[in-house]
């Protein structure tokens, strides 16, 4: 869990230095911030996969694993919509 705050934080940062730097149109700056911004990004993405799925033997804390949920997708004529569904 604190893997996954320090990379969320850390990509935060990337993201405000990316701005930031492309605000000034510093290049070369701006190009290193969006590297580690996504590198961050992916790191956070992979750290709380973890965190939500833990072993496949065990169930997490809330019972279900990430195998175990699915996402539906309902159109109807105008109107989309997703529904959560526990196998």
């Amino acid at each position: 869990m604190k893997a996954h705050k320090y990379w969320s934080i850390g990509a935060v940062i990337a993201m405000f230095g990316t701005f930031c730097t492309g605000y000034k149109g510093s290049k070369t700056a701006h190009k290193y911030f969006a590297l580690s911004s996504l590198i961050c990004m992916v790191m956070a993405v992979y750290t709380g996969h973890k965190m939500i799925s833990g072993n496949n033997k065990t169930s997490g804390s809330c019972g279900y694993s990430l195998s175990k949920i699915g996402i539906v997708i309902v159109s109807d004529d105008d109107k989309v919509g997703l529904i959560l569904c526990a196998k």
